[in-house]
């Protein structure tokens, strides 16, 4: 029944996608991370809004869902893709001293760059990208038991079709809580390995 409700939900935001616009699927995966993202760019004739959601779960440890609504452009310096935005995100992590889980929603900002490697440097026979995101959400903007969250992310893309892309992705997450008088964080690293299509 979640699955079907999850399919279901997957197909209704397709439904509501804009004929000119792209959308990115992508799904990672490593030994205990499953990730999984949805992104759609619409093309606003200055540029890119980029909306979108993702989710990773990673088992007993800690889940994590979030949307995006960002605007990217490449128009300050050619070849670099800039993204700025903004990040809402949920976040329920379990304690690894004893039994019970905090949970934290926020609103961070978001930036990153992208850069497809120039052909004198690249020594594959396919286009390789690199990228890099940088989150965070401070205590203001950050609510129940969360006192600050922020994240790190880096990238190579293979892309081995014109719409088909393979990643390795770098993650770490820190997230910090008080929750009851008692003050404690989440730090996460994870390698993870998938791939993104775009129609």
């Amino acid at each position: 029944m979640k699955r079907f409700g999850i399919f279901f939900l997957l197909m209704t935001a397709l439904a509501w996608v804009p004929a000119h616009a792209g959308m990115g699927v992508g799904l990672y995966v490593n030994q205990s991370s499953v990730a999984g993202s949805l992104m759609v760019d619409m093309d606003t004739g200055h540029g890119f809004m980029a909306l979108g959601g993702e989710g990773i779960y990673k088992d007993d440890d800690y889940k994590m869902a979030a949307a995006t609504l960002a605007v990217k452009n490449d128009q300050f310096m050619p070849g670099i893709r800039y993204i700025v935005g903004f990040k809402g995100y949920y976040i329920d992590a379990e304690h690894g001293k004893f039994k019970g889980s905090s949970t934290a929603t926020g609103l961070a900002f978001l930036f990153g760059m992208g850069y497809e490697l120039d052909a004198a440097i690249n020594p594959l026979p396919i286009p390789v990208s690199i990228d890099g995101q940088l989150m965070g959400s401070p205590k203001p903007l950050t609510w129940k038991d969360g006192d600050y969250y922020w994240e790190a992310r880096g990238g190579l893309g293979f892309h081995v079709l014109k719409n088909a892309t393979i990643r390795v992705d770098l993650r770490r997450i820190t997230a910090s809580f008080e929750d009851k008088g008692y003050k404690w964080s989440k730090d996460d690293y994870n390698i993870l390995l998938g791939y993104e299509i775009r129609f």
